[in-house]
């Protein structure tokens, strides 16, 4: 059965940079700072956009204070506090226009703060509520979404369910028979993002929101299952509207999609999706840096290209030396993901980005303690 089955240790090349331990937990000996993040996120962490995207998917999801939270109702707004230069802080106001799915997929579309000239629609996705999801996530096929045929244009790859990654096969081809685009995606994402789409009202909704808004760009947001349903709802998004301004930033998403999949995500998305990855540096003379297991997970997916590492303790971005590595659950890799998966490190860890980001110092407010696992 899928809670009796073993995950399977997949091999892949280790660069020289790297270290394999005896747990099986891939490790960079050397660090590579990036003084600049890629396209606009340099403006948008100095504007507080990227910091609002994760408090507003995490602290504000239906995971915690969201969940009582409708449009047009007495508890409709977000305050998120952003660092400021002079070591203070501003609070900006964002309102709930819409609200999509349930459970274990759950949207939330904001306004950003008119009056801060925050000029974004924040589509923040909820992170996981039952840890059965694991399964469901590990267990998933690849499937393939033909954006031409709507949110129906699905073809079944594997008729296998159970396969952990033995025996899910990779498209080989990106245009199906007919011509048309097609996207590998995880089975379990796909339906979750079809239902929240169609019948639950995502696509209507979000379609309102850019007629209204049309200086407005997209900022697609999520951590962990949130993370991996944000990058796969912005590429079906910007695929079936080329025209419209499709962002999105994520932390320690699992895997979701093939090197097919990854690679049209690069096409599409550009240098406006930014994957960011929790990571910690061990001290001692043979320090070496670790990251989120998760995002090495399920094994027979792929991550997206060029994630970025963001240090847990320093806000401090850093080059990802094996985003393709395949992670193995033994005991040090499990007590990794517990170190770094959750929402309280992803918010102090960009909150100080944001304070770097700003020349700030820190001193703009408490993190919030309702957030757990």
């Amino acid at each position: 059965s899928c809670a009796r089955a073993r995950l399977p240790r997949v091999p892949d090349m280790v660069p020289e940079s790297l270290s394999e331990d005896d747990d099986g937990v891939c490790e960079s000996k050397t660090d590579v700072p990036l003084d600049h993040l890629p396209g606009q996120w340099d403006a948008l962490l100095r504007g507080g956009q990227v910091l609002s995207a994760l408090i507003l998917s995490t602290t504000f999801s239906e995971k915690y204070r969201g969940r009582s939270m409708y449009p047009g109702g007495k508890n409709s707004t977000a305050e998120v506090r952003l660092p400021v230069a002079d070591g203070g802080s501003r609070i900006t106001r964002h309102t709930l226009l819409h609200r999509a799915g349930n459970k274990e997929a759950v949207s939330f579309i904001w306004l950003g703060d008119e009056e801060a000239k925050d000029r974004t629609i924040y589509v923040a996705f909820s992170p996981m509520r039952h840890r059965s999801q694991f399964c469901k996530i590990a267990c998933a096929p690849m499937i393939l979404d033909v954006p031409d045929e709507g949110f129906e244009g699905v073809r079944q790859t594997s008729a296998r369910s159970l396969s952990f990654g033995k025996d899910r096969p990779v498209p080989r081809q990106p245009l199906g028979p007919d011509g048309k685009q097609q996207l590998p995606i995880s089975s379990y994402v796909h339906v979750k993002l079809k239902r929240m789409w169609g019948e639950q009202g995502l696509w209507r909704n979000l379609m309102q929101c850019v007629a209204t808004y049309k200086a407005h760009r997209i900022i697609f947001s999520g951590i962990s299952h949130g993370a991996a349903l944000a990058q796969a709802a912005a590429l079906q998004f910007r695929m079936r509207m080329a025209a419209a301004e499709v962002f999105a930033v994520t932390w320690n998403a699992y895997r979701w999609t093939d090197p097919t999949g990854s690679e049209l995500a690069r096409t599409e998305l550009g240098e406006r999706l930014l994957p960011i990855v929790l990571s910690r540096r061990t001290e001692g003379p043979k320090a070496t840096r670790y990251w989120d297991t998760i995002t090495g997970f399920p094994s027979g997916y792929a991550a997206m290209q060029s994630p970025i590492l963001l240090d847990a303790d320093t806000g401090q971005f850093l080059q990802h030396n094996a985003p393709q590595k395949t992670s193995s659950f033994y005991a040090v890799a499990l007590m990794r993901a517990f170190e770094l998966h959750f929402a309280k490190s992803a918010i102090a860890a960009t909150k100080n980005a944001t304070i770097t980001a700003v020349g700030g110092d820190d001193d703009c407010g408490e993190e919030d303690d309702s957030l757990g696992r």
